[in-house]
C-alpha cells in the first residue's frame, strides 16, 4: 500500500507507507538504525503516522537527539501523537544510555508554520522554544540588486580542483552559525560533499581573491521539486563570507550575481534560509536585497538528562 501523508504546509509530503520509508531510510549509518530508530502509527492495518530519532553531536560537550513525527490530520488530538513522541524520546534514552557520559543530552525537535498541533504538543511535553528561522522568498524580476564585485576579487567558473578549498571555507565558517555540528565536517562528509556536487556547480557563485575563497552562494535548482509543485523557484542558499573579506559588499554582489544566473535559467523567484537572530543582521540584510519572509520554522529543545545544577540556558 503507497500512501503518502500531507503535512500542514502546502506542497510538503512525507512518504509513510513502509515502501516508501524504506525507499527514504533502508541504509543504516552510524547515526541511524531504521530498524530501530523508526515509529510508524499504525490504525486497522493502514499507516497514519512516522517518526524517527537520530543524534548529533553539536560540540564536543553537547549531544542532540533529533525527533522528528508526522501524523495525518485526522488522527489528531486523540493522543496517538503525543504516544508516537514519547516512543521516540524513550528510544532517544536507549540511545544515550550507550554514549560516552560528560557530554549535555539534549531532545531536539522543529515545527514549521501554519503548524499548530505539533509545537503545541511539543510546548506541553515541556520543550521550549529555542530559535527561529525563516523561509525567504525573492521575486526574480527587472530589480536585480547591484552585482559588482569588491576590487580585487574575481568569480570563476567552479573546477573540480576547486571543491576542497571550498569546502574547506564553508568549514572554517560554520562555527560562526548556531547549532554547529561536528559530525557534518568531517574527512567522510567532505567526500560525500564532494560527490554529491561533482556535476553540480555551474550556478555557484564563487569570489577568490588570487588563490583563497573569499566568498560564496551556492545556488541552484530543484526542478524535481519544481515539475511537483509547478512553480520555477532557484536556490540562493549557503550565503558564506570569510572574516577577512566582511563588510566590503561581497556578499550581496554574489546574491546578485546568484539571481541573474537563476533568471538566465528561467526562474520567476529565489529562496534562502536565515536564522532570526543571525548575529550579522543577515535577515535585515536579506530584505534590503529584496527578499521577504514567509514560512517561519521554530526549533524546541528539553534536557534528555539534566545536568547537576544546569538551567534552561543550558539548551541553547
Amino acid at each position: 500500500m503507497a500512501r503518502s501523508l500531507k503535512t500542514d504546509f502546502p506542497g510538503d509530503e512525507v512518504w509513510v507507507s513502509l515502501e516508501g520509508v524504506t525507499r527514504r531510510h533502508s541504509e543504516p549509518t552510524p547515526r541511524w538504525d531504521p530498524s530501530r530508530d523508526c515509529v510508524l502509527a499504525a490504525v486497522d492495518g493502514e499507516i497514519v503516522g512516522y517518526g524517527r530519532v537520530t543524534w548529533y553531536q553539536e560540540l564536543s560537550d553537547k549531544r542532540l537527539y533529533s525527533i522528528v513525527a508526522f501524523l495525518s490530520p485526522e488522527w489528531r488530538g486523540r493522543g496517538l501523537w503525543r504516544t508516537m513522541l514519547r516512543a521516540c524520546e524513550a528510544r532517544a534514552g536507549e540511545i544515550a544510555a550507550n554514549h560516552p557520559a560528560g557530554v549535555r543530552r539534549i531532545l531536539q525537535a522543529w515545527g514549521s508554520e501554519p503548524e499548530v498541533d505539533w509545537p503545541a504538543l511539543l510546548l506541553s511535553e515541556g520543550y521550549r522554544e529555542v530559535r527561529h528561522f525563516w523561509d525567504m522568498i525573492r521575486p526574480i524580476g527587472a530589480d536585480l540588486p547591484e552585482v559588482r564585485l569588491p576590487a580585487g576579487l574575481a568569480v570563476r567558473p567552479v573546477r573540480p580542483e576547486h571543491l576542497r578549498a571550498i569546502w574547506e571555507a564553508q568549514r572554517e565558517v560554520a562555527p560562526d552559525h548556531w547549532q554547529y555540528i561536528e559530525d557534518d565536517w568531517t574527512e567522510g562528509k567532505f567526500e560525500e560533499w564532494r560527490e554529491a556536487n561533482a556535476s553540480g556547480t555551474v550556478l555557484w557563485q564563487v569570489a577568490w581573491d588570487g588563490g583563497e575563497v573569499a566568498g560564496m552562494v551556492l545556488a541552484s535548482i530543484d526542478e524535481e521539486a519544481n515539475d511537483k509543485l509547478g512553480r520555477r523557484r532557484g536556490n540562493t542558499e549557503h550565503v558564506f563570507v570569510r572574516r577577512l573579506w566582511r563588510r566590503r559588499g561581497l556578499a550581496a554582489a554574489l546574491i546578485g550575481r546568484a539571481l541573474a544566473a537563476l533568471k538566465a535559467e528561467g526562474m520567476d523567484e529565489a529562496y534562502l534560509g536565515v536564522d532570526e537572530e543571525n548575529p550579522s543582521g543577515a535577515m535585515g540584510h536579506y530584505r534590503r536585497l529584496g527578499y521577504e519572509a514567509r514560512r517561519q520554522d521554530t526549533w524546541y529543545r528539553k534536557w534528555l538528562v539534566r545536568p547537576a545544577g544546569e538551567d534552561e540556558s543550558g539548551l541553547l
